[in-house]
């Protein structure tokens, strides 16, 4: 908050601050009778600074607009300023710059929120650091941590931006990295377990898939207008399968080469299935919601029916993280506490995770620097 007063001499300007009350909440409100030493009631004193004042510089919020209207109601001064106090209120302009930014950055909310994601899923692991260290060596760029945002602060949405730019080839050629097998495999090992059942069951798996997929795509052509549909989303008959191998990774990746080949467009499940696969195993650290959070954009209908189908309903997640606060950002609930409550709240988190080793020493590191390649919880 900020006030613009105008003043002839410095005398003044003293006496004002001499004046002034020490409790900042008790701002559009009438000042309670003080009491002398030996308990008379002595009259509120008046400032006489409604002829000095201008202008009271507050955040564009409507609870600030409520302060104004009680200041108005509970002072004389809207007589004594400038148009009757119509220019008396200004906005915060560093608060309306943020509206502005923000108002724009919901535009390309989706890109910049899958920007995020793609930095967390590679920082969140330091096998995924290590190929991402090998990607931008790759693509001769020189490594830098992957960082990412605090969403309401634009300043640092700007940074991960930027820092994203710097890393796009190396961010590119580690997304072609595809760690599943998907349909191969299963295909593989049923040739190699069960051989004679290997060709029904392919074939009842496929179209179990083809079916499921078509039912999603009908309900999700309203979305058209919004580009996530295509006219050719209706799927086509995944090619068949033959061959043979060994039961071994070698000739898995055998097998996955000889079924690569050149197919006509297809809709999100086939070009899913025909995507072309890394020949490696499934990492341990393969984190694959993060996956599917990623491919989002690109399969919004396989995404969906993921999330409905195949989601399982369990988590790993710790609790004091599922539920931390460290964003320091309050919802609309916490919002109505006082202040008083929030503070202890946010201090007994801090004291919480600052957990104690053996030795006495503190463990945890700062929640967000992006100049080091951090990030905050969220």
């Amino acid at each position: 908050m900020g006030a613009g007063l105008h003043f002839e001499t410095q005398e003044e300007i003293e006496k004002i601050q001499e004046d002034a009350p020490n409790d900042p909440n008790t701002t559009g409100q009438k000042e309670p009778p003080c009491e002398e030493e030996g308990g008379n009631p002595k009259k509120r004193k008046t400032r006489k600074v409604s002829s000095k004042a201008f202008c009271l510089v507050l955040d564009n919020a409507s609870s600030n607009d409520a302060c104004i209207t009680e200041l108005f109601a509970t002072t004389p001064i809207q007589d004594d300023l400038p148009v009757d106090g119509k220019v008396f209120h200004q906005r915060c302009g560093c608060h309306i710059l943020n509206l502005i930014v923000q108002d724009g950055l919901s535009v390309l909310k989706d890109e910049i929120s899958n920007i995020r994601d793609t930095m967390k899923y590679i920082k969140h692991s330091q096998g995924r650091m290590e190929k991402f260290k090998l990607a931008c060596s790759q693509s001769q760029i020189p490594f830098k941590k992957p960082a990412w945002d605090v969403p309401t602060r634009w300043n640092s949405t700007y940074l991960m931006l930027v820092l994203a730019l710097e890393l796009k080839p190396a961010i590119c050629r580690y997304g072609n990295i595809d760690k599943r097998c998907k349909l191969y495999v299963v295909e593989y090992y049923m040739k190699e377990l069960c051989p004679e059942q290997c060709a029904n069951f392919m074939a009842n798996l496929r179209e179990c898939m083809k079916e499921l997929f078509n039912e999603y795509v009908q309900e999700n052509a309203s979305d058209e207008k919004q580009g996530r549909v295509s006219k050719r989303q209706k799927t086509t008959a995944v090619a068949g399968a033959s061959g043979s191998g060994t039961n071994s990774r070698a000739a898995l990746k055998d097998y996955i080469k000889e079924r690569r080949n050149n197919e006509p467009q297809k809709s999100e499940l086939d070009d899913y299935l025909a995507t072309e696969l890394d020949e490696a195993s499934v990492d341990e650290d393969f984190d694959i919601l993060a996956w599917w959070r990623l491919k989002s954009p690109k399969y919004p209908i396989l995404c969906q029916l993921t999330k409905d189908i195949l989601a399982v309903p369990i988590s790993t997640v710790a609790s004091e993280s599922a539920f931390s606060t460290s964003g320091r950002i309050l919802s609309p609930a916490r919002s109505s506490l006082n202040d008083e409550s929030i503070e202890a709240l946010l201090c007994a988190q801090d004291w919480l995770r600052a957990s104690i080793n053996e030795n006495g020493e503190k463990i945890g590191e700062p929640l967000w620097n992006i100049e080091e390649g951090g990030g905050i919880e969220e």
